[in-house]
């Protein structure tokens, strides 16, 4: 009987994996109007180096572009007017995204239908920035002479350790988030 299972469990896996390496993900981009490059292009990283994996042509009769490519595995895709500057999302395999942008690539819709995965990797980035900001204004306190150089060290200090606490706990909760591995390095 165990053996039986065993062959079943195996067997099942292998056809889960042979599924999942043959899938395409979808996307669909909306750009602000006044801002319709006539070709928009995906990139992701391979052996090290950005590659073209789509491009898109503007479609003037739906007023978006749209991609569909192979992906094997999660990753962290490039959404570009064809430089390095853009939306990066992450594909999760075949679930279709629509972004609807109101300024490429800084801000997108609440009514984008984004993945867990990218959903995800916004929230971090949002909390990241917040504590970006919070440097700043501490930066910006030092300069018009509002305190001193060892009270910003000490301030400085203690918005590092604070960080360090909310990686960890980013960490921890979402251990098995590709955005865990990827961005959240201590």
């Amino acid at each position: 009987m165990t053996k039986f299972y065993l062959t079943f469990i195996a067997t099942i896996t292998a056809i889960a994996i042979s599924c999942t390496n043959d899938t395409k993900t979808a996307l669909e981009v909306t750009l602000p109007e006044g801002d319709k490059p006539s070709q928009l292009y995906l990139l992701k990283i391979v052996d090290g180096n950005w590659q073209r994996v789509d491009s898109s042509s503007y479609d003037k009769d739906n007023g978006n572009y749209t991609f569909s490519y192979h992906s094997e595995n999660p990753d962290f895709i490039l959404l570009s007017k064809g430089d390095l500057n853009g939306f990066t999302y992450i594909s999760e395999g075949n679930e279709p995204q629509k972004v609807e942008f109101s300024n490429f690539p800084a801000s997108f819709s609440k009514e984008s239908t984004l993945n867990a995965a990218t959903q995800e990797l916004y929230n971090w980035l949002n909390t990241s920035k917040a504590f970006e900001l919070r440097a700043n204004e501490l930066k910006a306190a030092f300069a018009s002479k509002q305190m001193t150089q060892n009270t910003l060290i000490e301030q400085l200090n203690a918005l590092q350790q604070e960080f360090t606490i909310e990686v960890k706990a980013f960490i921890s909760q979402h251990k098995n988030s590709i955005v865990a591995l990827r961005h959240c390095k201590i």
